[in-house]
């Protein structure tokens, strides 16, 4: 029902009208502009590896979840439920905790709590542990949301943010379609447990990963990136133009539970 009315909704809504100039470009010529900007801003590349490498290993949450909770933890279908449901409203609740805060570290500590709540969930042979991490994961998601998207809007021209958002986050849904392929493979020789410390790892490795490239393109950048970066409130990121992790599917509800 939820998305009936979503599509009624959607349909109310008048086309904007097209900018003076523009006309119908081919694809191919869109997506090379947003590529190009990818590769020559060193804070939108750092954004976009994030989102290709942790979606990649949180993903394998949405495979791993359900059997766990189930198999290893002997959940109901109603506790299945509320460690989703404890996911989602990590991810309504937790930005609300980071008014003003700068993003490069909010984007270092969603890392850190969609990583360590995975962790904890998978490690946990309670189900109040359980619930505890897929909440921290949760708010770790949606840091993550409100980071990638506000990084994006401070380092990237207005007129050019429709071409390079469309572009960036390409890199999760191709990144979730991997760890879908590849958590159906693991899932029985290393297990729901084994896949979760798996997807854990990898997104405290992700941390490891950007958190030197994004602290080395906000030293590059121009100054006056910069003083826009550090007056624009939290409430200035884009909401993600997409349902993540996975990431995809939960994070932008791609991270993790």
């Amino acid at each position: 029902m939820t998305f009936v009315a979503s599509a009624v909704l959607v349909a109310g809504i008048h086309a904007l009208s097209p900018a003076a100039g523009d006309g119908a470009r081919p694809f191919r010529v869109i997506l090379r502009e947003g590529l190009t900007t990818v590769r020559g801003n060193p804070v939108v590349r750092a954004v976009a590896t994030g989102f290709l490498v942790m979606v990649t290993f949180a993903a394998l949450d949405n495979v791993a979840l359900v059997p766990y909770a189930r198999d290893s933890l002997g959940a109901s279908p109603v506790a299945i439920g509320l460690l989703g449901s404890l996911y989602g409203l990590g991810m309504v609740l937790g930005p609300l905790l980071i008014a003003r805060a700068r993003m490069d570290l909010v984007l270092y500590a969603a890392f850190a709590a969609l990583g360590v709540g995975t962790l904890l969930t998978g490690a946990s042979p309670l189900l109040a542990v359980a619930l505890a991490g897929q909440a921290l994961a949760g708010a770790g998601a949606g840091w993550h949301n409100v980071a990638a998207d506000t990084l994006i809007q401070q380092h990237v021209p207005a007129d050019r943010l429709g071409t390079v958002f469309g572009t960036v986050y390409m890199f999760p849904y191709a990144a979730e379609l991997l760890a879908y392929a590849a958590g159906t493979a693991l899932l029985a020789p290393v297990g729901a447990r084994g896949l979760l410390l798996i997807s854990g790892a990898g997104i405290l490795v992700t941390l490891a990963v950007v958190g030197p490239m994004l602290a080395r393109a906000r030293r590059s950048a121009p100054p006056e990136e910069e003083a826009g970066s550090a007056a624009l409130p939290v409430s200035a990121g884009l909401p993600s133009p997409a349902v993540p992790v996975g990431l995809p599917e939960r994070e932008a509800a791609p991270a993790g539970g």
